[in-house]
């Protein structure tokens, strides 16, 4: 035998706890047998913690709601969540839900609460609450509550409260149950029957009953009940059915349910179904039933079981697996082929048949074989067994063909006149009604030995495949094969199956390159691979509904092409656990004209009816379940907003899909105008660091990937901005801005204005210091250029014009040096105004000194407070040189610290203070330019006693600070022969020159 990889390595997806019943179940089979199921266990291992046998029941969202001794739970397909524990801390009795969003608990006691949010609340009820188990609870078709406690019927008819029905409405007989009857009224179960209330209170009976435990309406308008046995009702007639009336046992029936066309009735040990024209099937303690309990068909047809110990889920009851304990030898069956009502069955450790409608398999111990079941166009099937080929026609084998060695391996093909090609370990057949004959072929290639699959095209060619090999012949006639031509497929592994698809083309399954392809040009991987969930494949079958069965490892998918070749196929079906299959895959599958699938798997035969195939993978409800901040609980509510700093946001969203977890895919969003996102796991989605804005998240989900749900879940929620990005700190800081702006721009303004005014005072320098040099240079000029003049007055004019511009040059730098930004010590000051004495005075015969301190100190005078006091002793050196008619001048500069005193006194005529203050501006610009730095300044004169200029001022003063009374007048008088009185030296010199005074042979003074 060859090595195939078979479904039992295939990968089981079981995301959510659930075991199959075959391995929950008692190893010793019981009297009462029934096909294996898939079906999920829910008890404290998956979070319910909780005694259960209560109610069941479903909101119109999808959340499942379970009742039990230890209160009222909630299963959103994630966990399970204790609800309204303050509240329902007994046991609930019953559930009734209604849209929207109603929902209402019934202790045992006959309390009455309706579920509000992750809370509930008493709702008062007329009726005596009665204890018991006849206590119940519902919502009819119009969503009016009833309830039946202490025998009575009440309804809750909106803001007109509850109305009470009447003792005897139900003649005589105590109500029980309560069940939504057609045409939105409520059916009534009493002991002895059930009856059915209108909206005008008007009850009547539709059956009667021996001992009523519960009862269900039929959609085709009949009534089922249960009691000891199962009746059922339509259009007058009655059918009754006790699964154990050849039992020894006597079980106690709990419950019922309609799901399609079964009922299923709950036993205190059994789960029982019932199908028309059936006999009525009986899983018991060995198919994992622990014990019975109140019964629900949810929204996507699972069935739902409450026993004492634990939840139970049935996907899709209806298909059922044939292994071991349902007559197979070996649950790892490989090969299934069908002819009239049998269905041959190949395992590894033999060969079985299964009878459509009975409960065991048959065991063939004559016809051992593990190899293909082959069926041919007249309805046999062919088998390759121990020495011999044999042909069946349903149970019978009809004929027998020896083949040495022993054949254990066959691969066969249909051919077009209606045999059948089959390949033996060592060569070719060819069979049809005549008998198996030799083929007469070359050699089949080596490589391609022994044989794994075989296809006869409709091009009159022959393909078999082995190991990365697959071939092609010509088919001559009835059994004659010219040449092979053979394709090698590195890394293809076994192929294992071919099939021609609709256009022609040919498709091969590789054991490790999924789907091959053949259009007459090479083998290339088809399109469609890149959906697979595995690239091992098994079986190619073409489907009687259209396309072509994909088998393999963690595949059992039907599909179609595509119209386009480079695009994926179109994937009509895929089986799982949706259809009830413990797991994706199988080796082959036979497809009744039903729609019944055979499945062969390593865990048995899969029998899928057609009315589970028809089950619609709808997309399923979504909803936001609840929010966590930091790992904190802060409720479902909306409008959340949270701060900058703390924002590591968990929202959880329910997907209430139940059926197949597998199956469900995510997609969420931040926000209604992102893209979706696609997300795996659980739908519990964090986030970190969320930008500072409104936010809207969103989930949707899908079962297919290709249609998500129409209304996706959302949670609204506002993250913060920082303080600094508030509206109101905005705000701040716009008008921090403007005003910062509007104070730059006053500095600026202020800034240009004293620069204006620096270049008035600069331009009031030069006017005042060479203006009137300049004019009186031309005119000197003119004069000598326009007269003639004897040589002594003309060397005179000339020696004039020489001083007058050698002043202007003096004045100059003095102007210039004051204006220089460099800083300059006190020391420089004073040889500045020193030099300045020597040239102004010596030169008109008037003696000079100075009084000055040994040393300087180290301090730099600010440029405003050099540029003053230059100018304030400047101001007085020319006074005394052209104003006072004196023989000496001195320049004294005195002081220590920070307080120093600048003197410039002269020994000639004085003046009046009176009338120098208003007969000219240099007594003005001299007090002005003392207090914009701060020091004061005094007049020390008498007319004919001279005049001294005292200036005090401080060297750490920078800034203009004005000093009221900074200038004080010692003595009186006005300077003789001065009318002018402190009018500037240029305007006394242009208005009255003067000849230079003889020189005092002592003058010059001390520099």
């Amino acid at each position: 035998m060859i090595g195939v990889p078979e479904a039992a390595r295939s990968r089981r997806r079981l995301p959510f706890p659930g075991l199959l019943s075959l391995a929950a179940c008692l190893a010793l089979e019981a009297p009462l047998q029934g096909q294996d199921r898939l079906f999920r266990r829910y008890a404290a291992s998956q979070g319910l913690q909780a005694t259960l046998g209560g109610a069941l029941a479903q909101d119109e969202r999808g959340f499942l709601w379970i009742g039990g001794h230890d209160g009222l739970f909630r299963y959103d397909g994630t966990e399970f969540r204790r609800w309204a524990a303050r509240e329902l801390d007994g046991e609930v009795r019953a559930i009734a839900t209604a849209a929207p969003g109603r929902l209402v608990a019934l202790a045992e006691d006959g309390s009455l609460f309706e579920v509000v949010g992750d809370a509930a609340r008493p709702l008062a009820a007329p009726l005596p609450p009665g204890l018991g188990e006849h206590n119940a609870v519902a919502f009819d078709g119009r969503g009016r509550l009833w309830i039946v406690r202490g025998g009575r019927v009440a309804r809750l008819e909106g803001e007109r409260g509850w109305r009470t029905l009447p003792a005897e409405a139900f003649g005589g007989e105590e109500p029980r149950f309560l069940h939504p009857a057609p045409g939105r009224e409520m059916g009534v179960g009493t002991q002895r029957g059930v009856w059915r209330v209108d909206s005008a209170n008007r009850a009547t009976k539709l059956l009667n009953a021996t001992w009523l435990i519960d009862f269900a309406f039929l959609p085709d308008g009949g009534i089922a009940t249960l009691d000891s046995a199962i009746h059922v009702v339509r259009s007058g007639s009655a059918h009754s059915l006790d699964p154990f009336q050849a039992a020894e046992i006597r079980p106690r029936p709990i419950a019922l349910a309609h799901r399609g066309g079964t009922l299923w009735a709950a036993y205190d040990r059994y789960l029982v179904a019932v199908r028309p024209d059936r006999p009525p099937e009986i899983l018991g303690p060995d198919r994992g039933i622990e014990s019975g309990g109140p019964l629900l068909v949810d929204h996507e047809g699972s069935l739902w079981m409450a026993t004492f110990t634990a939840l139970l889920q049935y996907p899709e009851p209806e298909t059922r697996i044939w292994n071991e304990r349902s007559g197979l030898r070996s649950q790892h069956t490989r090969f299934v082929g069908r002819s009239g009502e049998a269905l041959w069955v190949t395992t590894w450790q033999g060969t079985a048949l299964i009878r459509r409608g009975e409960d065991r398999a048959r065991w063939l111990d004559d016809w051992f074989s593990q190899g293909e079941v082959c069926e041919d166009l007249g309805g046999a099937v062919w088998l390759a067994v121990r020495g011999a080929v044999i042909r069946a026609r349903g149970e019978r084998v009809v004929g027998r063909y020896p083949a040495e060695p022993p054949a254990t391996l066959m691969r066969c093909a249909r051919d077009r006149t209606g045999g059948m090609w089959l390949a033996l370990p060592d060569r070719l057949f060819h069979a049809d009604s005549g008998g198996l004959r030799p083929v007469v072929v070359p050699p089949v290639p080596a490589a391609a030995r022994p044989v794994t699959a075989m296809l006869h095209d409709g091009r009159s060619g022959l393909w078999i495949g082995g190991d990365a090999l697959a071939c092609r012949g010509e088919v001559i006639g009835r059994d004659t094969i010219r040449g092979w031509e053979c394709s090698s497929l590195p890394r293809a592994g076994l192929i294992l199956a071919f099939v021609e698809t609709g256009r022609g083309d040919i498709w091969a399954a590789a054991s490790r390159a999924g789907v091959l392809r053949w259009r007459g040009d090479g083998w290339t991987p088809a399109a469609g691979n890149e959906l697979l969930p595995s690239r091992s494949l098994l079986n190619l079958i073409p489907s009687p509904a259209g396309g072509v069965w994909v088998l393999g490892h963690g595949v059992a998918w039907r599909v179609e092409e595509a119209e386009d070749d480079r695009a994926p196929w179109h994937v009509r079906e895929r089986l799982g656990e949706w259809h009830g299959l413990p797991h994706e895959g199988g080796r082959d599958l036979e497809e009744d004209p039903d729609g019944t699938l055979w499945i062969t798997t390593s865990l048995g035969v899969i029998e899928v009816p057609g009315v589970a195939r028809g089950a619609e993978a709808r997309p399923p409800p979504v909803a936001f379940d609840d929010a966590l901040l930091d790992e904190e609980r802060i409720g479902a509510a909306g409008g959340l907003e949270l701060p900058h700093d703390r924002n590591r946001l968990e929202l959880r969203f329910a997907v209430l899909s139940f059926r197949d977890p597998g199956r469900l895919r995510y997609q969420v969003r931040l926000s209604p105008s992102d893209p979706w996102r696609e997300a795996t796991g659980r739908p519990w989605f964090r986030w970190i660091d969320l930008p500072a804005r409104p936010h809207t998240a969103q989930l949707r989900a899908s079962l297919d990937g290709r249609r998500w749900t129409a209304a996706p879940a959302s949670f609204s929620f506002r993250v913060r901005p920082p303080w600094y990005r508030t509206s109101w700190a905005i705000a701040l800081f716009a008008g921090g801005t403007g005003l910062l702006l509007w104070l730059g721009y006053r500095a600026r303004v202020r800034y240009l204005l004293g620069l204006e005014r620096e270049r008035m005072r600069i331009a009031i320098d030069l006017h005042d210091e060479m203006g009137s040099g300049l004019g009186s240079i031309g005119i000197l000029s003119g004069l000598l250029a326009s007269r003639g003049f004897e040589d002594g007055k003309g060397r005179e004019l000339a020696r004039r014009i020489a001083r007058t511009a050698e002043d202007l040059g003096g004045s100059l730098s003095n102007i210039i040096w004051s204006l220089d930004a460099r800083p300059a010590t006190l020391g420089e000051l004073a040889s500045r105004l020193a030099d300045t004495g020597m040239t102004l005075l010596v030169a008109q015969g008037i003696a000079f000194r100075t009084d000055f301190e040994e040393t300087w100190p180290p301090d730099r005078l600010s440029a405003r407070t050099r540029r003053n006091l230059l100018l304030i002793g400047l101001e007085a050196l020319h006074n005394a040189a052209r104003h006072s008619r004196a023989r000496s001048v001195t320049l004294g500069i005195r002081g220590s610290g920070r307080r120093w005193e600048m003197r410039i006194a002269d020994d000639g005529v004085g003046f009046d203070p009176a009338a120098g203050e208003s007969g000219g501006h240099g007594i003005g610009s001299m007090r002005r330019r003392a207090e914009e730095i701060g020091a004061s300044i005094e007049w020390r004169t008498r007319p004919g006693r001279g005049t001294a200029v005292v200036l005090r001022f401080s060297l750490a003063t920078s800034r203009a600070r004005r000093r009221p009374g900074a200038t004080r007048w010692a003595g009186g008088g006005s300077p003789a022969g001065s009318p002018a009185g402190a009018t500037s030296a240029r305007r006394s010199r242009v208005a009255r020159p003067q000849a230079p005074r003889p020189r005092d042979e002592a003058g010059g003074g001390t520099a």
